[in-house]
C-alpha cells in the first residue's frame, strides 16, 4: 500500500499537471468507481475499466475530478424538460432525487439526451451533459502523457445564459464545474458577507463562522412561519418527521407573493441558504420553486 507522503506527493503532482484546462488520465484498474464527489461517502454514479482515457478538470487531495464518460447517465427532475429540452435552470443529479448530489447544470434551451425514467416517471435518467463532473481516487489513474505534436485539450467555452441565480442542492458547496454563479467562490462567511447579505435578509444578522450562501434545494409543504421570534421570513417549508408529527425545516425568503399563492402545497424550492443569528433554522433565498403536487 503507498505511504501517505507518496499518495500526497501524487496528489500534487496531479494538480500541478492540470491547474486549468483538461488533460487525458487513463484508468489503471479494473472496476473503478466514479463518483459524486471527492471522498468515498460519496455515491457511486457509474465504473470505468482498465485502459479508459478520462479528460481530468484539476484534483482536489488525492481525488480527480474528471468528464462523465461517454454512456454515463445522470438524473433531472422530470418537469423540467419540455420536448428534450431544459425548460428552466435544472440540477444534474447524480441519482433520481434531490437527496442525490449535483454533479452539473443545465441552462434554459439546452438539449436533453433522455434514455429513461425513475418508476413514478418524477426523475428522467438523461446522457450526461457537458460541464458535469465525476470522480475517481488518484490510485486508479495515471496520466497520459502527449506527443510534442499533441494539440492541447481545453476546456469548451462556458456557455452564456441571459438568466442569473438559479437553482444547488444538498447543503454541501458544489465541487462540480457549474456556471460562474454556482462556484465556490459564491458561498461566503458570515465574516466576509457584511456587505454581501441579499436584499432579503436585511436587517438580519448573519451567524458568526457559518457558510453563507451555499446553494441548496429543499422540499417540504409550504405554510407561514408562525409566532416564533425571531421570525427571518414569513413562510416556511415544514416536513413530517419520524414520528409522524410536521416540523419546520427552512424558512423561505423573497417571492412572497408567488409563495403566497402556494400555501399549503408540497414544493421544491432552490436557491441560497443563509444562518441567521437567533433564528431556528437556517433561510433559503428563493429563487426557483417547482410544486410538486
Amino acid at each position: 500500500m503507498p505511504s501517505l507522503r507518496s499518495m500526497a506527493f501524487a496528489a500534487l503532482s496531479l494538480t500541478a499537471l492540470f491547474p486549468c484546462g483538461a488533460s487525458p488520465v487513463r484508468v489503471v484498474a479494473d472496476s473503478v468507481n466514479l463518483r459524486a464527489g471527492a471522498g468515498v461517502d460519496y455515491e457511486v454514479v457509474g465504473q470505468v475499466s482498465r485502459g479508459d482515457v478520462l479528460d481530468a478538470l484539476g484534483a482536489e487531495g488525492e481525488w480527480i475530478q474528471v468528464r462523465p464518460p461517454t454512456g454515463m447517465c445522470l438524473w433531472v427532475y422530470a418537469q423540467l424538460v419540455r420536448d428534450s429540452v431544459a425548460a428552466a435552470r435544472v440540477m444534474v443529479r447524480s441519482g433520481p432525487g434531490i437527496n442525490y448530489r449535483v454533479t452539473g447544470v443545465l441552462q434554459k434551451g439546452d438539449p436533453v439526451t433522455v434514455v429513461g425514467a425513475s418508476a413514478g416517471g418524477d426523475w428522467l435518467k438523461i446522457e450526461a451533459p457537458t460541464g458535469c463532473a465525476l470522480w475517481v481516487n488518484s490510485r486508479y489513474v495515471e496520466t497520459v502523457k502527449q506527443s510534442p505534436d499533441s494539440p492541447p485539450r481545453s476546456e469548451p467555452p462556458p456557455q452564456e445564459s441571459a438568466e442569473s441565480g438559479g437553482g444547488h442542492a444538498q447543503e454541501r458547496p458544489l465541487q462540480a464545474p457549474l456556471s460562474k454563479d454556482e462556484s465556490r467562490s459564491g458561498s461566503v462567511t458570515a465574516e466576509d458577507a457584511v456587505f454581501r447579505i441579499p436584499k432579503e435578509l436585511a436587517g438580519l444578522k448573519l451567524a458568526p463562522g457559518s457558510e453563507q450562501g451555499v446553494r441548496v434545494e429543499v422540499d417540504g409543504i409550504l405554510g407561514p412561519s408562525g409566532i416564533s421570534w425571531p421570525r427571518p421570513a414569513k413562510w416556511r417549508l415544514v416536513k413530517t418527521d419520524r414520528r409522524g408529527h410536521m416540523v419546520s425545516a427552512w424558512y423561505l425568503a423573497g417571492q412572497e407573493e408567488r409563495l403566497a399563492s402556494l400555501r399549503g402545497r408540497v414544493l421544491i424550492v432552490s436557491g441560497r441558504k443563509y444562518t441567521v443569528v437567533g433564528a431556528a433554522h437556517p433561510v433559503v433565498v428563493v429563487e426557483q420553486i417547482v410544486p410538486r403536487d
